[in-house]
């Protein structure tokens, strides 16, 4: 009993001294550095609604803007360019582009070769000389010529065909094709089209036509057939 008296009369004289210590303590905390308002404020305001925080910054404006692509552009033609013209494409596009430029009707079908061959023989005198277009001092005489039914037919060794346009006794043209099996078509007759312009001296009158079948060009030719054909300029 006497040990617990004593023990506590020690610990009431040691606890001021001891308070001393504690205040002679120096922690680099100066009383007036600490905000305690605006700490509890900050977490106040956090703890309003933390699920809104935009943590990934997605609700923040873009910095760039992008135009939206309308559904008729066309990256081939610039924006500066007429609408009523294609001058800025045809700018920028060779020849051999605008060749495919021609609109194609839809159901469009290439014509078929209307020639009659029943009772015809290849490298007769089976079909007469046209004019197909004239000029002002010029005409376009296009002749057909029968070169077999079908490939299974062609015999002999290739050879050409040669077409001389006279004007009176003088040659004006001329128009050769070669011909062998593989120029034929597998199934169905195969014809040379001879299509030449020919210059002519008067408004109006007649040019004559040699077919020949040579061995090679520049040879002696063996003569088929001769026709004849009217032109008028007017």
């Amino acid at each position: 009993m006497r040990c617990i008296l004593l023990s506590l009369a020690l610990l009431a004289l040691a606890g001021p001294a001891m308070a001393d210590e504690f205040d002679d303590l120096d922690f680099g905390i100066e009383e007036d550095d600490m905000d305690w308002d605006s700490e509890s404020d900050d977490i106040d305001e956090a703890d309003e609604d933390p699920i809104e925080e935009d943590l990934f910054g997605l609700d923040d404006d873009p910095e760039e803007d992008f135009d939206v692509m309308d559904d008729d552009y066309d990256p081939y033609i610039d924006e500066d360019d007429d609408d009523d013209s294609l001058a800025g494409l045809t700018d920028r596009l060779g020849p051999e582009d605008m060749a495919h430029a021609e609109p194609v009707e839809a159901g469009a079908k290439t014509a078929t070769v209307k020639l009659d061959v029943v009772g015809k023989q290849p490298l007769g005198d089976n079909y007469p000389a046209t004019v197909v277009a004239v000029e002002r001092d010029a005409v376009v005489i296009e002749l057909p010529v029968l070169l077999g039914r079908s490939r299974a037919g062609f015999e002999g060794e290739p050879y050409w065909i040669q077409v001389d346009v006279t004007a009176g006794d003088v040659v004006v043209a001329t128009s050769t094709q070669w011909v062998g099996r593989q120029s034929l078509a597998e199934f169905g007759p195969s014809f040379a089209f001879f299509k030449v312009l020919v210059p002519v001296k008067s408004t109006a009158g007649e040019l004559g036509l040699k077919v020949q079948k040579l061995d090679s060009l520049g040879s002696t030719g063996a003569s088929l057939f001769t026709q004849s054909v009217a032109y008028s300029l007017k």
